[in-house]
């Protein structure tokens, strides 16, 4: 058995447990919206990081020329310039910017597979059946997405994140149910 980094919160998600429910619905509610409509929700990702980036390059920029001289400026001017085309590029070339995007997903769901299987190591057998299985369904959905590129990008990000909220969903409703002794 691993590490129990999580023995002393057992207590806190019984004490919370209806705060798990609500968060396992509304990530069932999410997830079935995702799967609904994947390239509405694979192009509003797209658009909603590219005004974020966006932004925070244009913020990176005046914080730069406003404290232009301190230590690091040359950086400070790189990040914002770098973050500033990042969302110039997600919001002028949005199937590009989906491949891109796509690509990190498949990575995320990789390394999140990886935590959610160590999280399960720190549970009773009762709790960790649908971390496992979560964290099984992360793995498969990041393998796919990798070998899928790109010409899956354009719904993939849609369909596999709300596939992964769904059983996310579900993995705590499960847990909730698992609290009730």
């Amino acid at each position: 058995m691993g590490p129990d980094f999580f023995g002393d919160y057992l207590a806190v998600f019984k004490k919370h447990r209806g705060l798990l429910l609500f968060e396992g619905i509304l990530f069932i509610l999410l997830g079935c919206f995702a799967i609904a409509t994947p390239v509405v929700f694979t192009f509003a990702t797209d658009f909603l990081l590219g005004a974020i980036f966006l932004v925070g390059g244009v913020a990176l920029l005046y914080h730069t020329f406003k404290t232009w001289g301190i230590s690091g400026s040359w950086l400070s001017l790189l990040a914002a310039l770098l973050t500033g085309c990042a969302g110039f590029i997600l919001l002028t070339k949005p199937v590009t910017g989906i491949i891109a995007l796509t690509t990190v997903l498949g990575i995320y769901f990789l390394f999140e597979s990886a935590l959610k299987m160590s999280w399960a190591l720190s549970f009773e057998q009762k709790q960790k059946f649908w971390l496992i299985v979560s964290a099984l369904i992360s793995l498969a959905l990041g393998l796919m997405i990798l070998a899928g590129l790109p010409a899956i990008a354009t719904w993939v990000i849609g369909l596999f994140v709300g596939i992964d909220f769904l059983f996310l969903g579900l993995m705590l409703v499960g847990f909730y149910c698992s609290l009730a002794d």
